[in-house]
């Protein structure tokens, strides 16, 4: 019988990949995915006859397809200015607003009391 998309409950589902056997070592592979990311995955829905040997490949890319769609996707929704880039884009943005802060912090402090901090000690 046919698998539905809410057999699986979960706030982070976004996308299934179904593999059914087929006879001569063959697999269908198929993506269902939530309607949100239909216009990014609908490639994936489409069937596609992929044999054993190759399977194991073919489905972890397509896995690392629908993961970078969820992201992205998410990221679209919290992040309304900044489109998301790649893990480490995420990483150096998230680095640059810490440094602000604690430039920030340094400056009041240093406005409030007038004495200026010396870090080389701890270089």
């Amino acid at each position: 019988h046919k698998y539905t998309m809410g057999t699986v409950k979960g706030q982070f589902i976004y996308a299934y990949i179904i593999i059914e056997p087929l006879d001569f070592e063959n697999n269908r592979v198929s993506v269902e995915c939530k309607a949100e990311l239909e216009s990014e995955l609908g490639h994936l829905s489409t069937a596609k006859i992929v044999s054993d040997t190759n399977l194991s490949r073919h489905v972890r890319q397509m896995a690392l397809h629908c993961n970078l769609a969820a992201v992205i996707h998410v990221m679209s929704i919290y992040n309304k200015g900044d489109p998301y880039g790649s893990n480490w884009l995420e990483r150096l943005r998230h680095i640059k607003r810490l440094k602000g802060k604690v430039l920030k912090e340094l400056k009041e402090e240093e406005d409030s009391s007038g004495m200026i901090h010396d870090f080389t000690g701890y270089v």
